[in-house]
């Protein structure tokens, strides 16, 4: 028999992790962007120089977000995996942590389920990893942009 608080439960409990994971997005993508904006400011010195002799702005503003980009692919795809493998194998997770320090996850008296669902969406799972991937380029094109508009001369003259 369908139960309606259990089913309100479940949903609210998505929404939370809807929730979640758009903060963690967001904390990642302020990551990229505090470490591009360190890595601007320390070589402000190296900057002036490459722009100085070889380099033109679109160079220097393309180091920056392709380092943005390769760190938030990489970034997605390690939390893809993890996530997808942390669907796959949430049950026998649930069981050992039972076992072993008699905890569980989804106590089986309240949800009156004897597994957890899971459920593997590709398409939602395809959706966030070009969220996180988009919110990162985004953040990175702010130091690029700094980056790339620094004067050869006024970069030099404090080194």
């Amino acid at each position: 028999p369908p139960r309606p608080p259990l089913l309100k439960a479940v949903a609210h409990e998505r929404a939370m992790m809807s929730i979640r994971l758009a903060i963690s997005r967001v904390v990642a993508a302020f990551l990229i962007f505090a470490t591009l904006s360190i890595m601007v400011t320390e070589n402000t010195r190296d900057i002036g120089i490459l722009t100085a002799r070889v380099a033109t702005r679109a160079g220097v503003l393309y180091v920056f977000v392709f380092c943005g980009i390769i760190i938030s692919v990489l970034g997605a795809t390690l939390g893809s995996i993890a996530g997808w493998l942390s669907c796959l194998y949430l049950n026998d997770l649930d069981r050992f942590l039972n076992r072993t320090f008699g905890l569980e996850l989804f106590p089986k008296e309240i949800y009156n389920l004897s597994e957890i669902p899971t459920e593997l969406d590709p398409a939602w799972m395809a959706i966030v990893f070009v969220m996180a991937v988009a919110l990162a380029l985004l953040f990175s094109l702010i130091p690029a942009y700094r980056a790339s508009r620094f004067e050869p001369v006024r970069a030099l003259r404090y080194e």
